[in-house]
Formats: C-alpha cells, sequence, structure tokens
C-alpha cells in the first residue's frame, strides 16, 4: 500500500490533462525524484499504463484513454489506513484537487459520505489506529476510556463522548462531551495518550453545538505574492499551488501564518517576498529573534 495514494493522485491528473511528471509527484508528496520515477515506472510496467511522455508539455499522458487502474485486492488494515487518508486530505486545505482525491480513497474504502462533515501525510501506525477507533465509537454512539497528556492538570484518565473528528489549523481534535467535568470540548488527538471502549452507549448532549466548537476554517486564505529563484519551475512550493502571474512573479493561497512562515525559512527555492507588506515584517522579525537567539550563546 506503499505507493497506491501516489498511484492513484497521478493517474487522476494524467486524466485530468495536467500532463504530470515525476518532479509534481515528489513535491506533492515530499519524496525524492528518483522514488517518483520508480513510481511512474511501477506503474508503466506493473500495472500496464499506456504511459507517453509530451515534452512540449513536460508531462505524461495516456495513449489510450480507455486504461484503467487494475483491480486491487485491499486488506481491512489498509483500508484503516486509506480511511485515514481520505480524512486527512479531506481537511488539509480543502481545494477542489485535495477533495477529488478524499473522494479516491472513500470509494476504495467504500467510506459513507458523511454530512458535511467536517504535502504528503505520513502514515503513523498510532494515529491511523487512533482515529479509526474514535469515528466507529462516533459512529456507534459508544463511551471511550483516554488517557489525556493535559496542558494545564498533566495527565487525566477520562470518560468522554465522541461527537465529531475536525481539524483546524492543521490540528486533529475530538469534540466531546466529558463526563468529569460535565463539559463539551475539543480534545486534540496528538495528546491523547491511550484510548478504549467500554461498549456502553450514550445520547448526544442538547448543548452541543458543532459550530461553536468546528468553527468553519474554510475562510478566505491569506495571499503572498513571491518571486523565486530562476530554475524553480515546480507548480508546488511546500505542499500549496503555486499560480505564475504575467508579471512573472508567483500567487500562493496560506492559510496558517506560522506554519507559512516556518515554510519559507525551511526553503531556499524564493528569492523575494513582494506582498503583503505586513508577512515581510513578520519573517524579518523571526528573523531578528532567531538571530538575537544564536548571538546569546557566544
Amino acid at each position: 500500500m506503499s505507493n497506491i495514494h501516489r498511484i492513484i493522485w497521478f493517474d487522476q491528473e494524467v486524466r485530468a490533462n495536467k500532463y504530470p511528471n515525476a518532479n509534481q509527484i515528489a513535491e506533492k508528496f515530499e519524496i525524492s525524484v528518483r522514488q517518483a520515477n520508480r513510481d511512474i515506472e511501477y506503474l508503466r510496467s506493473s500495472m500496464g499504463a499506456p504511459l507517453k511522455y509530451i515534452a512540449a508539455k513536460r508531462g505524461f499522458e495516456y495513449e489510450d484513454n480507455t486504461f484503467v487502474l487494475p483491480n486491487v485486492y485491499i486488506t481491512e488494515e489498509e483500508k484503516i489506513a486509506l480511511s485515514y487518508l481520505a480524512y486527512k486530505y479531506e481537511n488539509y486545505d480543502y481545494t477542489p484537487k485535495n477533495s477529488r482525491v478524499a473522494g479516491l480513497f472513500k470509494k476504495l474504502t467504500n467510506e459513507e459520505k458523511q454530512e458535511d462533515k467536517i504535502p504528503i501525510f505520513n502514515l503513523d501506525d498510532t494515529s491511523v489506529s487512533l482515529i479509526y477507533k474514535i469515528k466507529c465509537c462516533i459512529k456507534e454512539k459508544k463511551r471511550l476510556h483516554i488517557k489525556y497528556a493535559d496542558e494545564q492538570n498533566g495527565m487525566q484518565n477520562l470518560i468522554i463522548h465522541p461527537y465529531d473528528i475536525y481539524t483546524m489549523y492543521k490540528n486533529d481534535y475530538v469534540a466531546a462531551f466529558c463526563e468529569d467535568t460535565g463539559t463539551i470540548s475539543g480534545f486534540t488527538l496528538e495528546r491523547i495518550v491511550c484510548i478504549e471502549s467500554d461498549n456502553r452507549s450514550f445520547s448526544i448532549h442538547t448543548a452541543y453545538d458543532q459550530t461553536k466548537l468546528n468553527p468553519d476554517s474554510r475562510k478566505v486564505p491569506f495571499k503572498a505574492i513571491i518571486e523565486f529563484e530562476e530554475g524553480y519551475n515546480s507548480s508546488w512550493f511546500m505542499g500549496r499551488e503555486i499560480r505564475r502571474l504575467p508579471s512573472g512573479f508567483c500567487e500562493i493561497e496560506f492559510e496558517d501564518l506560522e506554519e507559512f512562515i516556518k515554510d519559507l525559512l525551511m526553503s531556499k527555492n524564493w528569492r523575494r517576498i513582494h506582498s503583503p507588506t505586513w508577512l515581510k515584517s513578520k519573517l524579518k522579525n523571526r528573523c531578528m529573534y532567531i538571530l538575537e537567539k544564536i548571538n546569546s550563546e557566544n
């Protein structure tokens, strides 16, 4: 199952006449170009895809559009992993492209569509198992016993009634009623150390309002106009799509300022930020803070 999500994405891009290539796979899923080329070769040799490289488009197309990916037997463990990937893609940045990928994973797992529920994601066994168990208890309305690492009160043993899983600012939460506190809260998934169901049913509390715990994070994103270094021709920057402008500059949309600043600090591919001014100021202040930290050690 290690490369099936990349194969499915590549196949979808080819069918949409996007002419994908190895560099785009590597950028999208944060893998090496060599690994991306192996995926393409696997699709061509092992799956019989009639791939043809179009030099003018710098990408691939199918010579025979009747080709379909062969049916693959998916084990129960793989279904759980695909369900996790569907959830992560659905909540990553809400672009139509990621929504289509999430839809494909849902079809593979036969997962029913929920009503208005809420670059590559690592398949950490603990995270996959945790989300799967919580989703099962949400569906069956079963109580959960959790060990929770609370930031203020330390390690706590709690009994919760899980209502929903949602993502906000790239962190995952479970909205739940807590029997110990008598309140409805959002519990950060990464702070849940262990989890167990006692198979006792619950009813949703009348005070539960999904919109209060899970406000619609699909707001209008920020936009940055950036000039990249010469030779950087990728359509993606740290998991975000690049829109090239007639001026030669590039427009990138982002929602989480802190995450975007971290990505800018990590990358050597950009040359200059043209706008917004407040973003340049934020980045400059962050760099000055880092320099002060470094100089203070001398």
